[in-house]
């Protein structure tokens, strides 16, 4: 008997996870009048708050048009509704294991909210490249671990330090639980 191969796709949960998650966040952020692009390929993706551009291709059409001071505050201001986006607005965001559908949806309950917040703040073009780069908003560790059980984590790749820091907050939230 001989190993039968199925061409049929199969997606797995992150991927329709992913894919709902990207849904939600585009819905969120235009739902309050922002300007932003949320794409991605399956558990992987990324928010860019831009001009008028539909889409981000490379890196020169993010440099052009990705406006990191307004990721900043959604960042921030999705932080003070207990979700926990990579600070850099080049960073993409990963739908894993660990995410079930109710946490996708308390994300995108939080995006709406976050983005209204920061609908009043004022639209500021990313510096051109050789212009000096933009650092990314970080909270200190006390502020994020201020957070308790609510915090989720949506995370990239991270230093040893940044996954022994962030190890912490996830013990400290199931701790608190």
């Amino acid at each position: 008997m001989g190993l039968k191969l199925s061409t049929a796709r199969q997606t797995v949960p992150e991927e329709r996870r992913g894919a709902a998650l990207r849904r939600g966040l585009q819905g969120a952020v235009r739902a309050a009048g922002q300007r932003a692009v949320c794409q991605g390929v399956g558990p992987v993706l990324q928010i860019s708050f831009t001009d008028d551009v539909t889409e981000i291709t490379n890196h020169r059409s993010a440099v052009r048009h990705v406006d990191p001071y307004r990721f900043s505050w959604f960042q921030a201001a999705l932080q003070d509704r207990g979700v926990y986006l990579h600070p850099d607005p080049l960073e993409c965001l990963y739908v894993s294991t660990a995410h079930s559908d109710e946490d996708i949806e308390l994300t995108i309950e939080a995006a709406h909210e976050a983005a209204k917040a920061i609908g009043e703040t004022p639209w500021a073009p990313m510096p051109q490249a050789g212009a000096g780069g933009v650092p990314p908003q970080r909270l200190t560790k006390e502020e994020v671990l201020a957070f308790g059980d609510k915090l989720l984590a949506f995370q990239s790749t991270l230093s040893p330090e940044e996954q022994a820091f962030l190890d912490e907050i996830l013990v400290r939230a199931a701790a608190a639980k």
